[in-house]
């Protein structure tokens, strides 16, 4: 169906989305009912209707006492297998005292068919029509597809995917499949609004034995006849989904029609959400608590993923699946892509992935301190991070070992090729058993066996790009994640701050104008607009791999430790409190988490949340270093570049007490340090003693406690923003 946001919805539901029509007839009369209908033709009779929804699917029922019929449609998804797929269950019980007989057309007016992107949909329907293609009616199981993809290129590239449908009769002793119909005009006739079903209510109907498969915008309805004795029931299973090619549609049609298939998949459903839902199994005096305990956990997880186990070179490490943006009808901005594989998961932004994995640990231990090295990782030199986290690719380690690897896994030499060339790449878990599948490579083993060999020899990393820009508040949800490891593994605090040289800085090519650039004088006054530049031309951030390198770009990757990237971080935030002395600023075009204040960045706007995070992290790094005995004399290693853009701050936070001041001799280091590391750092490392950085944090613990006293108003409470 096609994706339209929440009021659309609403509104178009009730005609484009799943009809029933019913035609009831007993020893002398024939009646018409549309059911979970209101106010339109055949909904006028005595009715009563339920919905109920639960973690792991939906049911309605109506109730037509005038009719004596019972209708019930109960909607899951297909769990555990190489396609995707919504199952619709209709179910229509006689519950008069007549034996009646129903015709029943059940399912969508208007399918989307594959190919056919949102764009497409919303703006060239009806040019891009005469592209699709609904192949396989004669098997009872059409595929829906565009012929070739829409483009304005010379190459013509066919479609090989598609969207299916099919409904069979689970209770029929020979032929399953029901008779279907993809041409909408054959139930609407010229009704092409879809208020009644003109055509099927004519006298005589029958079922169109020739309709138009192409150049339409095409239908998923099925055809059905029961004579229903008093207290029976009949049934309609109808399947919607997608796979890749018109050749796999038989044998999903097999899998499915298989006595069993469908209730064995509609409780394997149930028990995947409910194997999610018991990680948060509670047990206590309200059962709404219990509940809704559970229910809260699935639906973190869906931001966050779920840690899953594999076994990888560097031992058991966690893959979070299920992750994806919270994206539904009513946040329609929100546009997520899951991939459609085995281990699924999907494209997230950084503060709903990172604030939804914060107790990760505590539910597999797995995950060690591997959310800290990813997040703190795309941590960019300049105090900001990308918004878009892909998820987890992985890559084979040592070619060799990988050629070695797929000789003793893979049957013949074609596919040892295939295998080559694919790892040539990084790659995900399910895109590679989707490869493995779809190219029927033949394995020595099973498939599972398979990927858990290949993780071993393989290397993680996490890929993200920039999408919409800098927030504000993105740096601050980090240190949840360290105190949450520490919570778990409080003995590990000088190997996760000090001796391991695992971290690095994300490069990218956006990055934030000074002042001198960003600020606008406007008819309203000063204002700051386009404060991100995208200086792709100049910063080849992407060829380095999005990590930052020494000698501008040219040199190895930089590599350090966590001590290096929380100093780092402190030191950008505490450079950048507004003209009052108050807030953190909005210098990079995007508020914090309120996305409702959009427009305050271009007003200089400011947060004292964020000054709040400032002195928690510089406490927070403070008492690290008391609790590891660090001596004064202890030396910390920082990129030159930082070490004097520290070194420099600590004199501005000593010498300028007037916050307008501070403001103005702040950013000045801070813009010339970023100039200095926007392609990349010289690579030359100094070293700072334990106790210039002590004497550092103190000052800003010492600036944010000012800044917060600064806010308060007479009564002692803060306002959140300033402008």
């Amino acid at each position: 169906m096609e994706f339209q946001p929440a009021n659309k919805s609403y509104r178009h539901t009730a005609l484009n989305g799943f009809r029933t029509f019913v035609k009831v007839k007993t020893d002398k009369k024939e009646f018409y009912w549309e059911p979970f209908q209101r106010d339109i033709l055949g909904t006028d009779y005595k009715k009563s209707q339920k919905m109920s929804i639960t973690a792991h699917d939906l049911t309605l029922e109506e109730v037509n006492k005038a009719l004596g019929l019972v209708i019930t449609v109960n909607y899951y998804t297909l769990p555990n297998e190489h396609y995707s797929a919504l199952f619709r269950k209709v179910t229509i019980k006689n519950i008069s005292k007549k034996n009646l007989s129903v015709e029943i057309i059940d399912g969508l007016p208007m399918i989307v068919s594959y190919g056919m992107k949102d764009w497409l949909n919303k703006n060239l329907s009806r040019t891009i029509e005469a592209w699709i293609k609904v192949r396989n009616i004669n098997k009872k199981a059409p595929f829906y597809q565009l012929n070739v993809e829409v483009s304005d290129k010379p190459e013509v590239i066919h479609t090989k995917e598609g969207n299916f449908f099919f409904s069979f009769n689970p209770q029929s002793k020979g032929e399953k499949l029901l008779d279907v119909i993809v041409e909408a005009a054959k139930v609407f006739g010229e009704n092409t609004s879809f208020t009644s079903p003109t055509e099927y209510l004519k006298a005589g109907f029958k079922f169109p034995k020739v309709q138009q498969t192409s150049n339409r915008t095409p239908a998923a309805m099925s055809y059905f006849k029961s004579n229903l004795k008093t207290g029976a029931e009949s049934h309609i299973v109808s399947v919607f989904g997608n796979t890749h090619k018109v050749d796999q549609v038989d044998g999903i049609v097999a899998q499915v029609t298989d006595k069993g298939f469908a209730d064995k998949k509609a409780l394997q459903n149930k028990e995947v959400v409910d194997s999610v839902k018991n990680y948060a199994l509670t047990s206590s005096s309200s059962e709404a608590f219990d509940l809704y305990s559970q229910h809260t956990f699935l639906d973190n997880i869906l931001r966050g993923g779920l840690p899953v186990s594999l076994k990888t070179s560097d031992g058991n490490i966690a893959f979070n699946v299920y992750s994806r943006k919270h994206g539904d009808l009513e946040r329609d901005y929100n546009f997520f892509y899951l991939e459609p594989t085995f281990y699924s998961q999907g494209n997230g932004n950084y503060r709903d992935v990172n604030q939804n994995r914060r107790n990760d640990i505590w539910f597999n231990s797995d995950v060690g301190d591997n959310n800290i090295i990813v997040f703190y990782n795309l941590g960019q030199a300049d105090g900001y991070n990308p918004l878009v986290v892909k998820g987890a690719t992985f890559a084979i380690e040592d070619a060799k070992k990988g050629e070695k690897l797929i000789n003793s896994l893979i049957k013949n030499g074609k596919d040892k090729d295939k295998l080559i060339e694919y790892f040539q790449k990084a790659f995900m878990p399910g895109s590679l058993l989707e490869f493995v599948t779809q190219n029927e490579i033949d394995l020595k083993c099973g498939i599972k066996e398979f990927l858990s060999r290949v993780l071993e020899i393989c290397y993680k990393s996490e890929s993200a790009e920039h999408g919409e820009g800098f927030w504000s508040d993105h740096w601050t949800y980090n240190l949840d994640l360290l105190e949450s490891y520490l919570g778990f593994y409080p003995e590990k605090l000088k190997d996760i701050l000090c001796d391991k040289k695992v971290f690095s800085f994300y490069h990218d090519s956006h990055y934030v104008l000074p002042r001198s650039q960003r600020y606008v004088l406007t008819e309203k006054g000063v204002r700051q607009y386009e404060s991100v530049f995208n200086g792709a031309r100049e910063i080849h951030a992407k060829q380095g791999g999005n990590r930052l390198r020494i000698k501008d770009e040219k040199g190895e990757i930089y590599f350090t430790n966590l001590i290096e990237k929380i100093v780092c971080i402190i030191s950008n935030k505490v450079a950048t409190l507004d003209p009052s002395g108050v807030g953190i600023e909005m210098e990079a075009d995007k508020p914090s988490w309120y996305d409702a204040l959009n427009g305050l960045p271009g007003l200089l706007g400011s947060s004292i949340s964020e000054t709040f995070e400032l002195k928690r992290i510089a406490i927070f790094l403070l008492d690290a270093l008391d609790r590891l005995s660090l001596a004064d004399s202890d030396k910390v290693s920082l990129f030159k570049e930082l070490h004097t853009f520290v070194l420099e701050l600590s004199s501005v936070l000593c010498k300028e007490k007037k916050a307008l001041s501070y403001w103005d001799k702040s950013n000045e280091a801070k813009e010339k340090y970023r100039a200095l590391i926007r392609k990349g750092i010289d690579g030359k490392v100094c070293e700072i003693s334990v106790a210039e950085i002590r004497d550092f944090l103190k000052l800003v613990i010492a600036r944010t406690d000012r800044a917060i006293s600064s806010g308060k108003d007479s009564k002692g409470f803060l306002a959140t923003y300033f402008y």
